[in-house]
């Protein structure tokens, strides 16, 4: 049918030419040219040219480059010649569809298309439409421990095809996550996935929502007054077994093991005081005691770092234990005396 089709339109073309006179040569369908070379993307490219004024061509050319004879040198011309060019048609086809089978949610349908310059016609397949669902209905609600059920339904005219799905049980975390006071719950129900963090502090505020801490938060009063106590019996200890006379034996000049009481006193302050100091948050009116514990806890920090130099020499002498006086002296200014005043400016402050 094709090649039929081609021997027409150059038998058409060749009648033509003759009638006016001219050349059949050349009278090859699209080969604008004349070349010789047969008919190339450069016949395409000038009947393109032509067809947007760009080019013009002689009366026989423009009979040639007429692919499908309407009378007009178009894109279209254009289009077929170039894909003659690459043998990808031989002739021009304009195909008119139609729907044969209309398809449905499950099967294909068929469909029909007609060259309306020959009687070229051929079928096709046109892809089953698959099922439109609507939202679910829920037959079964999923919780964490139970599967759930829901039923889907086709929502295409004239299907009402339907299938139940299962929902599988589980904990699903909800967002945003765990934060220092808040918990991560699970979205089907109140199961906590992620216990709230707490706050982590560093002189005051929060290392993790960089926020300052107060008493309402993570430090209760009571927390703050045990270790105050805590810490004063630690320091009435130390300070009777630590007193300067104790410690000196007259005829070896050494030091009683009591040292390692001396450092449990250090520690014991310091966490005491430390504690104070993050109940204090940002509160304007504890500005002045919390100045005053941050010093503490650095004067600590240092008289423990002198008796644990003084304590490592491996040959302790007199030098070495004169060395020691000052640093034990320095305790002597943390004792339960010292505890009980800042525990009295707290109190003031904090209802016990």
């Amino acid at each position: 049918m094709k090649n039929r089709n081609k021997l027409l339109v150059t038998v058409s073309v060749i009648i033509m030419l003759l009638t006016l006179g001219l050349s059949a040569n050349a009278a090859l369908v699209g080969d604008v040219t004349g070349d010789g070379d047969g008919i190339t993307a450069l016949d395409a490219r000038m009947i393109l040219r032509v067809s947007v004024g760009l080019e013009t061509l002689s009366e026989e050319a423009l009979l040639i480059a007429d692919t499908n004879l309407d009378g007009n040198i178009t894109a279209l011309d254009a289009r077929t010649v170039l894909r003659m060019s690459v043998d990808l048609e031989e002739t021009a086809h304009y195909y008119k569809k139609e729907v044969l089978v209309s398809p449905d949610c499950e099967n294909a349908g068929t469909g029909k298309a007609v060259c309306t310059e020959c009687d070229d016609v051929y079928e096709y397949e046109i892809p089953a439409l698959g099922h439109d669902f609507s939202e679910p209905e829920i037959l079964t609600q999923v919780t964490c421990e139970e599967d759930g059920l829901e039923k889907y339904t086709c929502q295409r005219e004239g299907c009402g095809y339907t299938e139940e799905r299962v929902v599988a049980k589980g904990h699903t975390p909800d967002i945003p996550e765990a934060t220092c006071t808040e918990d991560q719950f699970c979205t089907r129900g109140e199961h906590i996935m992620t216990e709230k963090l707490g706050h982590t502090t560093d002189w005051g505020v929060c290392t993790r929502c960089k926020v300052y801490i107060t008493d309402k938060y993570a430090f209760e009063a009571e927390t703050i007054k045990n270790s105050y106590l805590a810490a004063k019996t630690e320091f009435d200890k130390a300070y009777e077994i630590n007193s300067y006379n104790s410690m000196i034996d007259g005829i070896s000049w050494k030091v009683l093991p009591n040292t390692k009481a001396a450092k449990k006193n250090y520690i014991a302050a310091k966490a005491a005081y430390e504690a104070a100091y993050n109940a204090c948050g940002d509160i304007p009116e504890f500005a002045a005691i919390k100045e005053k514990l941050k010093k503490n806890i650095e004067n600590l920090d240092g008289v423990l770092a002198q008796v644990e130099k003084i304590i490592a020499t491996p040959y302790f002498d007199n030098r070495n234990f004169e060395e020691l006086i000052w640093p034990l002296e320095e305790l002597n200014d943390f004792n339960s005396d010292s505890i009980r005043s800042t525990n009295k400016a707290l109190s003031k402050l904090i209802k016990w």
